[in-house]
């Protein structure tokens, strides 16, 4: 069943403030090093003095990953959680609290939008979508979870029932809520095991899949898909 807004704000609040979120353990890393390495190689090496705007920040762990990146000149987070919000300021990051469908900025403010794990948050991910799509120049760049992973679909069912409106949506239904943008998308699969384990043989499992099926033409069921939108408006990119 879907929550409204207030009621994922409100879990979000709860639940950071209840120090809840643990992003250290090394399966987690592996996840987030993947994910922010492709981020990496095909949005941010395309460009020079970049301006970023991340939507669904967080307590901003890709937001510092960012930070260190020279060529980003300007770097804005945002988020529905005031506790987020918080968070990221108390690390010094231009943070403020926004609604992933209805952003505070002007068409082609932005460079670049990305977002990490947040889509599948939302109740209208097409319109978070077509929101990233407006704002930014050049590029959008997700990284979300895949429907069509087994262990997903497994952690979704039983899991994740109580937790704050996840869902996770396929290949298809991506490239569809981009079709009518006037970007051009490819979506990439990675990952295999969905990288919340805490036991270190079930990390080093996650490690030893990842290489075996993290190849076509079975990673299509890999657990996370980054999803990279560049615009056809500029010629910079057609190479």
């Amino acid at each position: 069943m879907k929550q409204s807004k207030s009621e994922i704000k409100e879990w979000w609040d709860d639940f950071l403030l209840e120090g809840k979120l643990n992003q250290n353990e090394t399966s987690q890393k592996i996840s987030i090093k993947n994910a922010y390495n492709l981020f990496k190689k095909s949005v941010l090496n395309k460009l020079n003095k970049v301006s970023v705007l991340e939507i669904g920040s967080g307590t901003g762990i890709f937001t510092e990953c960012m930070s260190r990146e020279k060529k980003i000149k300007k770097l804005v987070c945002t988020d529905a959680s005031s506790e987020a919000v918080k968070i990221c300021k108390g690390k010094g990051f231009n943070a403020f609290l926004a609604d992933a469908e209805n952003l505070p900025f002007k068409d082609k403010s932005f460079d670049v939008v990305c977002g990490f794990a947040v889509l599948h948050h939302l109740n209208n991910p097409k319109k978070a979508i077509e929101e990233a799509c407006r704002v930014s120049k050049n590029f959008v760049f997700f990284n979300e979870p895949n429907k069509w992973n087994p262990i997903r679909q497994l952690m979704q069912r039983f899991y994740y029932e109580k937790s704050a409106h996840e869902t996770s949506y396929s290949i298809f239904q991506y490239r569809d809520w981009f079709k009518h943008s006037n970007f051009s998308v490819k979506i990439i699969p990675h990952d295999f095991i969905i990288p919340y384990f805490y036991n270190s043989f079930l990390v080093k499992l996650n490690v030893f899949m990842n290489k075996i099926l993290n190849h076509k033409p079975i990673n299509f069921i890999g657990s996370s898909l980054a999803i990279i939108a560049k615009s056809n408006e500029n010629n910079l990119f057609k190479h």
